[in-house]
């Protein structure tokens, strides 16, 4: 079956390897942050996938409840969760149904 996958890049990129929305077995991913098991073994509709970035979370010193709103999720994310799930960029993948929203 064959999957329409999106990828969202940035102009000045270079690849050395082939963009792939297959991570296991043999994927690339490579982060301390997961562990085999915590992520869904390809890009398919619901599932994006993203570069994890070095960028931290220091947002969460910013003031979220004015930048977000009260009720807003950012105002309770936590540490652990805003550094594993929220530093990521481009290449972006995705599945078409998923970009349409966007």
């Amino acid at each position: 079956m064959r999957r329409s996958i999106v990828a969202l890049l940035d102009p000045d990129m270079l690849f050395l390897r082939p963009i792939t929305g297959e991570f296991a077995p043999g994927g690339y991913i490579t982060s301390p942050d997961w562990s085999k098991g915590e992520y869904w073994p390809q890009v398919e509709k619901g599932r994006p996938a993203g570069q994890q970035y070095g960028l931290g979370a220091y947002w969460r010193h910013f003031k979220r409840a004015y930048i977000c709103g009260g009720d807003s999720p950012c105002v309770t994310t936590t540490a652990e969760d805003a550094q594993k799930h929220y530093p990521v960029g481009p290449p972006y993948l995705l599945h078409v149904d998923d970009l349409k929203p966007v």
